[in-house]
């Protein structure tokens, strides 16, 4: 996890002042080669951008770890070049009833009534990424946590108030070198240190995350995935089976949940058919707060 050892003491910043972020990733640090820290800058004039739903960002910079295994950006220019005295009116703003626009600017000593310098203040979001090279020769990025940052924010929880995080295995040689190793427990249990730990059937991710969402008191499902989860040999070379289209069918009124995946097989993630009963599902949930991480 990309982790952030260092920021301003305060979220309001004067122009002049360095602007120094230090960020860490001991895990990818430690085991990855080619390691960079990406910061992606997001600056708006009206509200706080959030990187989950804007994809451009202002500007993106990157820097290599140091000696001691962190990066470390100075934002001091980006805010300089974005917030200046440059004694224009805001928008919105009037000169002699004119409204001021882009269209229309007035000096800021012009305007009718009181109005900011338009460049006088700005918002500023940064997200910062760990981009590396794995065993494959593969370019890869550290997941933000973007998405579940959202999840915990619209059920007004924290990490701590989790009990259960479920996970679905993923069709990636690394990530199955990465669960038997053990980071990916590492990493979960970092960042939810009360909750147990599940992997999955990708396809049940799939499923559950349909069906239990669903307005629906019974029907059928389809996975058209591709790819789901897969057992690899020991040498992660050989994939021995693999999810590919999934079928199941679900009635909640009689407490009936059936998965069929396309692995007939049992590997270390269990057995991958399932038949539920709802009734005890729903107890199940009601009484964990769960978060199904997927990709």
């Amino acid at each position: 996890m990309t982790t952030i050892e260092q920021e301003p003491l305060y979220p309001q910043l004067p122009v002049g002042q360095e602007v120094i972020f230090v960020v860490s990733n001991n895990t990818i640090v430690a085991t990855q080669t080619n390691v960079r820290f990406i910061a992606d800058v997001y600056v708006s004039d009206t509200t706080a951008i959030s990187p989950t739903t804007t994809t451009i960002p202002t500007a993106t910079f990157k820097t290599t770890p140091n000696n001691a295994g962190v990066g470390i950006f100075d934002f001091r220019q980006v805010v300089e070049n974005y917030v200046s005295a440059d004694n224009m009116a805001a928008n919105n703003s009037e000169y002699k009833g004119t409204l001021t626009t882009d269209d229309t600017p007035h000096p800021i000593h012009l305007i009718d009534k009181f109005s900011i310098n338009k460049k006088g203040a700005r918002w500023l979001t940064i997200q910062f990424k760990t981009q590396y090279i794995d065993a494959n020769g593969d370019t890869q990025i550290d997941t933000p946590q973007n998405s579940v940052d959202y999840c915990l924010s619209a059920g007004n929880l924290s990490y701590d108030d989790i009990d259960l995080v479920c996970v679905p295995s993923m069709c990636l040689t690394i990530w199955y070198k990465q669960y038997y190793e053990g980071n990916i427990h590492t990493k979960l249990n970092t960042l939810f240190p009360n909750a147990k730990i599940k992997f999955v059937s990708h396809h049940l991710s799939h499923a559950a995350s349909t069906v239990f969402s669903s307005d629906f008191n019974e029907g059928s499902f389809l996975i058209l995935d591709g790819a789901g989860s897969l057992l690899y040999n020991h040498s992660y070379q050989d994939v021995n089976h693999v999810e590919t289209n999934s079928i199941g069918y679900f009635n909640k009124e009689k407490g009936i949940f059936r998965f069929f995946p396309g692995l007939e097989n049992v590997n270390e993630f269990g057995n991958y058919y399932f038949s539920l009963h709802l009734v005890g599902c729903f107890m199940f949930l009601l009484d964990l707060n769960l978060l199904l991480l997927h990709y």
